[in-house]
């Protein structure tokens, strides 16, 4: 039978199995539904305000031919070039203007839901995939991230595509599903330095299990060959990130994270962050008060699941539920919580010791595990009954808070400045 994460049945089966059922009948047309609201989000306000510095960095490389962007990349950007050479060929499609550029963004934070929604039903069910694929679509953090020019949204979804490819072969490690995994991972760092650590989250969680799993259908001699393939395609990459590593060690933007840095950093990923004011960490004041707050949530929630935990231990008499074979990624909460530990605290942990590399934007792949971990044990709820719908549809609306408050947050008016300087700017003025 299939492990599933789900806290302590309560005794309302009837109604949980119907609630349950009707998610699970109706999911695709509800992801449908969730894709066209997530357009909708993504789509408002796309163009309101003017593009800001980074944004603008991406329009000038795009803009550049193709091998004096290379060269201007190697001389001065730490970021690796596939994303330039996307929206290089974007802007001759499409125009440079604040829409056309933003909506590469926007194109694949819309192609990230099939995918969560796809590693959902492999973790679990449709229900799962639902659930996951409604958090990742109303999250304010993506739908900031989806109307910017950068590379955040392609990198979140290269990553799902790397992960989904990986389940599928590590429940059946196929010379078909080899390939697909080694294609779909490949990109990853050469569209942010960050992706290598999505492949190495997924070689820590497959030492775990090929040292403690007795269902596992991937021999150490495959993922070996595997990574080796994969190595041998990332070396023109890691030519790269040794010029860059250079170059960053010479001095960088990035401030040295605090334990606030990191708490915040949950916030955006939960999506948050806009109604909480950003003074929460960005001073030193009243951290012990904070600190008390936020030791007070952990607590809640590590109780929360050690309670379930000791009540399923002590519950003798199961309750009778659909057999299925064991996937050989399960528990998955363990491969879940990889992901987001090697993603986020492995940056976070060098930057306090190293060169500080930790920005929250960098690593919001690791939000796409907390979804599928909320996902999970929604779908416990919805088990139970019709409340599960009615926590998940309450989590949906405090999301669209955050999104509403997003909007809410102007950026810097550099298309106000810069057309107040062409027309008030004379000959000789210095500019």
């Amino acid at each position: 039978m299939r492990e599933s994460f789900q806290f302590y049945p309560l005794p309302n089966l009837r109604a949980g199995e119907t609630a349950h059922a009707i998610v699970q009948a109706a999911a695709w047309p509800t992801l449908i539904a969730i894709t066209i609201a997530a357009f909708t989000l993504r789509y408002h306000q796309i163009a309101t305000q003017s593009l800001w510095w980074d944004e603008g960095y991406s329009v000038f490389y795009g803009s550049l031919p193709l091998s004096e962007m290379f060269r201007t990349l190697h001389e001065v950007e730490v970021n690796p070039p596939l994303y330039y050479i996307l929206i290089h060929y974007w802007m001759k499609a499409f125009g440079n203007s604040e829409y056309s550029v933003r909506m590469l963004s926007t194109l694949f934070g819309l192609l990230s839901l099939p995918l969560i929604y796809a590693i959902g039903v492999v973790l679990r069910n449709r229900v799962t995939g639902v659930i996951a694929a409604m958090l990742l679509g109303f999250s304010s953090m993506h739908v900031q991230y989806a109307q910017e020019a950068r590379t955040y949204t392609f990198l979140v979804f290269l990553a799902l595509l790397s992960m989904l490819a990986f389940l599928r072969f590590v429940q059946e490690p196929t010379p078909r599903r080899t390939i697909l995994y080694i294609l779909a991972t490949v990109s990853l760092p050469y569209a942010h330095i960050f992706g290598t650590l999505i492949i190495l989250s997924q070689n820590v969680w497959m030492l775990i299990h090929l040292l403690r799993s007795d269902r596992r259908r991937v021999t150490p001699r495959q993922w070996f060959l595997t990574q080796l393939i994969l190595g041998a395609l990332l070396i023109p990459f890691a030519i790269i990130l040794l010029h860059n590593l250079h170059k960053v060690q010479k001095g960088f933007w990035i401030p040295r994270p605090s334990i606030f840095t990191l708490i915040y950093a949950f916030f955006e990923y939960v999506g948050l962050h806009q109604i909480i004011p950003d003074a929460w960490t960005n001073t030193a004041k009243h951290n012990k008060g904070r600190l008390l707050i936020v030791l007070c949530l952990l607590g809640a929630v590590v109780g929360l699941m050690l309670s379930n935990f000791v009540l399923r231990k002590l519950q003798k008499a199961r309750v009778t539920r659909r057999t299925a074979t064991p996937q050989p990624f399960e528990p998955v909460w363990i491969f879940l919580l990889v992901w987001i530990g090697v993603v986020v605290l492995i940056p976070f942990a060098w930057s306090r010791i190293g060169t500080p590399m930790f920005v929250s934007r960098y690593a919001m792949a690791a939000s796409c595990a907390i979804y599928l971990l909320a996902a999970l044990w929604l779908e416990s709820l919805i088990r139970r009954g019709f409340i599960g719908l009615l926590i998940s549809m309450a989590i949906a609306c405090i999301s669209l808070c955050g999104v509403n408050a997003y909007y809410d947050d102007a950026k810097a008016p550099w298309r106000e400045t810069t057309t107040y300087i062409d027309s008030h700017a004379s000959p000789g003025d210095l500019v």
